[in-house]
């Protein structure tokens, strides 16, 4: 009586892996792209003042990385540890934030919970600016070079090897160049 059902148990053990594995494939990888274009302006105020709006002339002569995050995206969550590793590798590089489509509540609550690698918050209450960066979707950063240019984006959550491997020496060489700049 077991016998029979031994082929119908290596039948269903052989879809699950089968699902497993498509499943695991058709997970998105970060898109990371290396572009050179002006950092458009964007209609953000500050998380914590409103009436402080953003200006983009204030990024020159430093090296920024913009993060759009969201505190009901997990893969926003899973990337925090990753933006604190950068803010401790590279102290000159200016981490800030551009919170998309949340509430200055939950964004606090979400930053209490996994960490603030951010120098500064903004928000994009209208859309304006997510749409002016041609946000793909939460979350995706912007590496912005001492000259006001994007020349680098990230579509997707930042992990251990894109920072290790793509970011730092990106990073490294963009903190050269503002300094040689000066």
């Amino acid at each position: 009586m077991m016998r029979r059902f031994i082929p119908l148990l290596i039948f269903a053990v052989f879809a699950l892996m089968t699902a497993v594995t498509l499943v695991k494939r058709n997970q998105p990888a970060p898109l990371s792209e290396t572009t050179q274009k002006p950092l458009p302006t964007l209609a953000l105020t500050a998380l914590n003042n409103p009436a402080r709006t953003f200006d983009a002339a204030a990024l020159q002569g430093r090296v920024t990385l913009l993060n759009v995050f969201a505190s009901w995206c997990l893969p926003c969550m899973e990337e925090m540890d990753e933006l604190q590793q950068l803010a401790k590798e590279f102290p000159a590089l200016h981490i800030e934030g551009m919170v998309w489509n949340d509430s200055p509540g939950a964004i606090r609550a979400f930053l209490k919970q996994h960490g603030n690698p951010f120098r500064f918050l903004w928000q994009d209450k209208t859309g304006q600016a997510a749409i002016a960066l041609g946000l793909r979707g939460v979350p995706e950063s912007y590496l912005i070079d001492s000259r006001g240019q994007i020349f680098h984006r990230i579509s997707g959550p930042i992990d251990a090897r894109m920072r290790e491997e793509t970011l730092a020496p990106l990073i490294t060489r963009a903190l050269a160049e503002a300094d040689n700049a000066r």
